[in-house]
């Protein structure tokens, strides 16, 4: 980010640099609602580190699965990308990100196997920013 900064030429629309990232996120009701999805999305990384495309596996193939060693630390490594929990703690972790890198916007990524959970993650997520709907937002003004 600080390179974009550094390097950003303005342009009549864009006169000043506009950062954003990318971040994994799964906001749930509480810790435990969040790991379930979280360990669905760990098999799936897996997998897909190893080449296999396939859908989102269920909490109860996560759970299931023989996880080796490497997988373990694969899991670790990659949980450090991802940021999951209740609304206040993904919200705490977003606002430190957000300082970090003096972004201005985030595009947040729920992958679940649920379809449900993606939906309520993003509500969370929405909800713990004040963010309105946007049909509301529109209507409001």
């Amino acid at each position: 980010m600080e390179y974009y900064r550094q390097n950003y030429s303005p342009s009549e629309r864009w006169p000043e640099p506009q950062g954003s990232i990318g971040v994994f996120v799964i906001c749930a009701d509480s810790e435990e609602k969040a790991e379930r999805p979280m360990r669905s999305r760990d098999l799936w990384t897996l997998r897909q580190r190893r080449g296999i495309t396939a859908p989102v596996p269920t909490f109860e193939e996560a759970e299931a699965y023989s996880y080796e060693p490497r997988d373990l630390a694969m899991i670790d490594y990659n949980r450090q990308r991802c940021v999951w929990g209740t609304p206040d703690r993904v919200k705490a972790a977003l606002d430190e990100l957000g300082a970090r890198y003096g972004v201005d916007e985030f595009v947040l990524l729920t992958i679940c196997a649920e379809f449900e959970d993606r939906l309520r993650s993003y509500e969370l997520v929405a909800d713990a920013f004040g963010l309105a709907p946007a049909a509301e937002a529109a209507a409001a003004t």
